[in-house]
């Protein structure tokens, strides 16, 4: 299944090198998307999203299918058991409910509770595994990787 995010990339760069104008499937069972390539002068308010240096293209596809595909269950318990946290650093845990308020907590309030623990499990196990591949001394590149993963750990929390 192709993500809506790729097909939409696709149907722009089509746009761009084939015509002004076309109309590009996503997928067999989604809606088509009409791309208008503005003309002259308006060409330079089309907003279009910053994008960097290449990424070597084995990478770029790998990327490319583990954010479009869901992964296997099972697969990716297994990588999460790996990835303990450093035993300094025991607050990259998904945080607990005390049971007492758990209680009186309504139904709704649990069930988003519950996919909200489900979604930060996996990226702070991601952030331990991340961490453990940085040197003492990481590149301020890497530094920022980490402290936008964190970033969204601390809005999860936060919800």
């Amino acid at each position: 299944m192709q993500s809506p995010t790729v097909g939409l990339q696709e149907a722009i760069a089509t746009s761009d090198s084939e015509q002004d104008e076309s109309t590009t499937p996503l997928a067999d069972n989604q809606q088509t998307v009409e791309v208008v390539k503005l003309g002259g002068f308006a060409t330079r308010f089309q907003a279009a999203p910053p994008t960097g240096p290449p990424l070597s293209e084995e990478l770029a596809t790998g990327i490319r299918g583990l954010i479009s595909e869901k992964l296997d269950e099972a697969a990716i318990k297994e990588i999460m058991d790996k990835h303990v946290p450093p035993v300094n650093l025991d607050i990259l845990e998904v945080p607990k409910v005390n049971p007492l308020i758990w209680e009186n907590i309504p139904a709704k309030t649990k069930s988003k509770d519950l996919r909200l623990q489900k979604l930060q499990r996996p990226l702070v196990k991601g952030i331990v595994a991340v961490a453990r591949c940085f040197p003492d001394n990481p590149t301020v590149e890497q530094q920022e990787a980490l402290a936008l993963l964190a970033q969204t750990n601390t809005e999860i929390n936060m919800y």
